[in-house]
């Protein structure tokens, strides 16, 4: 696919070109005073590097479909500058192949590495759910959280002894703070310090909590879908000895589903 590249690039040059007159038309249309060419040369630049971007990269599709869209408009508007006939009709072959050649040099996968990732993300998805309450028990316990709810510690031992140790660490700090013989000033400095500390040690143990349940879930699913593949086992059976390895899976990371 590398040879693509050459292709790809002399397409979306000649798109921004003609992309950069219709903007420098519309911009002179609209305002009435010229525009400086590296302003309209960056705008269109930009445009369809909004689309490659997202195609190559297989991500962004919402974004780049409408990059995509003002690109052909813009080239469009350019062509009619030129005075070009049927500009539409020009401008949306151009796009197109700067396009495709785009979504051509993204990686390629196999249809079982496809299937393979389809499967494992089913069962995630299935383990999940059946650990989610339901949409309206979930938002009653949201907006019971928000408007009376109180922070809660992460579920791991490690991790509330770390959150422990950061309460008892913030409380020496507030004492060595009252009782040191220092301006006014100097004191708040520390206490702004040790409140942005114990702010940052609370977000790496909650993210650090996040990463345990997402791995804990993750490894669920693998394990469900593994037992769906044992044999001479029937369907109760495969789906009761999946349930008691998940539950064993959230024991060992203490995590509160």
């Amino acid at each position: 696919m590398r040879p693509l590249w050459f292709p790809l690039l002399v397409l979306a040059g000649v798109g921004s070109g003609l992309a950069a007159s219709g903007i420098e038309a519309v911009w002179t249309r609209t305002a009435g005073a010229p525009v400086s060419p590296p302003v309209v040369w960056a705008v269109a630049l930009a445009l369809h590097s909004g689309y490659v971007a997202p195609a190559i990269l297989r991500r962004g599709a919402l974004l780049g479909s409408l990059a995509w869209i003002a690109a052909v408009h813009f080239t469009a508007l350019g062509l009619a500058a030129s005075g070009f006939t049927a500009p539409l009709f020009r401008a949306l072959p151009l796009q197109a192949a700067a396009l495709a050649a785009a979504l051509a040099l993204r990686e390629r996968s196999t249809w079982a590495e496809r299937l393979a990732r389809w499967r494992f993300a089913r069962s995630e998805i299935g383990v999940q759910l059946r650990m989610w309450p339901g949409m309206v028990p979930w938002s009653v316990d949201c907006v019971r959280r928000l408007l009376v709810g109180a922070s809660e510690a992460p579920a791991h031992a490690a991790l509330q002894q770390l959150a422990d140790s950061i309460e008892q660490a913030d409380s020496h700090l507030h004492l060595d703070v009252r009782r040191m013989a220092a301006p006014e000033r100097l004191r708040q400095v520390l206490s702004t310090a040790g409140a942005a500390l114990r702010t940052d040690a609370d977000l790496a143990a909650g993210r650090t909590s996040n990463e345990l349940q997402q791995r804990a879930l993750a490894a669920a699913a693998a394990c469900r879908d593994e037992c769906a593949r044992l044999p001479g086992l029937d369907d109760h059976q495969r789906e009761a000895l999946a349930a008691r390895c998940a539950e064993v899976l959230m024991e060992a990371a203490r995590v509160r589903v």
